[in-house]
Parts: structure tokens; sequence; C-alpha cells
């Protein structure tokens, strides 16, 4: 298991996405990647040049929570929990580095895995897998991608999601 720090809350523009209220417990809205689950688990059985393609194209078409800071809303959540920011709204979105210092934006398929990693209270920016692909490549903040950090540990660095997003 890699061991993780927090280095900072980064600001930065966002796009048409929801978050959940300040309290991910009370508002566990659930996403849907069971697609992701399965082409994790055929690349975990045969590891090939096939299931690889797989898993990068549901790696891509997944839907992500990435830890943002609760205290930073905007408006109060909907009566489904969701509060919606336009496109000129401010992110705080935290990340991590790892033991040798690589800036890394840890990225989570479920609330589980999002609480579990976290011992202080955040709360997640529902974002595309191809959106996230493009916020880690337009910035210089991070060296990659962490999916799934408790679970799977799946690293994704640069060159990768290049090809990926292709």
């Amino acid at each position: 298991m890699k061991c993780f720090k927090l280095i900072s809350w980064f600001l930065l523009l966002g796009t048409p996405i929801w978050v959940s209220a300040s309290e991910v417990e009370k508002y566990n809205i659930a996403l849907d990647n069971s697609s992701l689950t399965a082409a994790v688990q055929a690349f975990k059985d045969n590891s090939n040049d096939a299931t690889r393609e797989k898993l990068m194209e549901s790696l891509t078409n997944a839907s992500y929570l990435i830890a943002s800071n609760p205290s930073r809303q905007i408006t109060e959540p909907d009566s489904q929990g969701y509060v919606f920011k336009d496109v000129d709204s401010e992110w705080d979105l935290l990340s991590i580095e790892d033991e040798s210092g690589k800036s890394l934006l840890p990225i989570f398929s479920n609330w589980n895995e999002l609480k579990q990693f976290f011992d202080f209270p955040v709360t997640g920016v529902v974002v595309k897998g191809k959106n996230v692909w493009e916020l880690v490549l337009r910035s210089n903040d991070y060296e990659a991608i962490l999916v799934d950090p408790i679970s799977t540990s799946i690293e994704l660095n640069r060159e990768t999601l290049e090809y990926m997003s292709k």
C-alpha cells in the first residue's frame, strides 16, 4: 500500500457537473460503474491486449468522484442532495503526493472508496473519465491520476491519459 499525504487544494474552472451536499454519508448518491468493475476483474483474470483495451475504454466511460472541499458550495442542495455549479464556478480539488513526491489526483469510482481514503470531511465532484483526463492534461499540477487508491490503485500517467483521450 502506498503512503499519501495531503499537499494542497487547487482552484480551477469546473465543468457543468453536480456534487453531493457537504455530508457524504447523508447524500450517498449511487454511481453505476459496473462495467468498470467487470473490466478490472477481466484484466486481472486474463491480462492481454483485448482486456487492456476494454479496461481503458471502461475507465474513460466511467463516472468518478474527485475529493473536494465541502465548504466551497455555492448553492444549497436540492431535495436529492445535488448542488449544481456552472462552467465558471471554482472548485477546490484535493490532490495527494506519494512517497516519492509525485503529485497525483485521486479519483474514486464509489463513495465507500472515497470515505475510506480520507480521515476528514470531504465531498465528491462527479466527473466523467474523459473529462478528468482533460483536466489533468491541461494542468501542470498533476503527474498522474490514481483510480480507487484503496482497492485497485490504478495509476494513469500523462502518456496513458493522452492515449486514452484519442
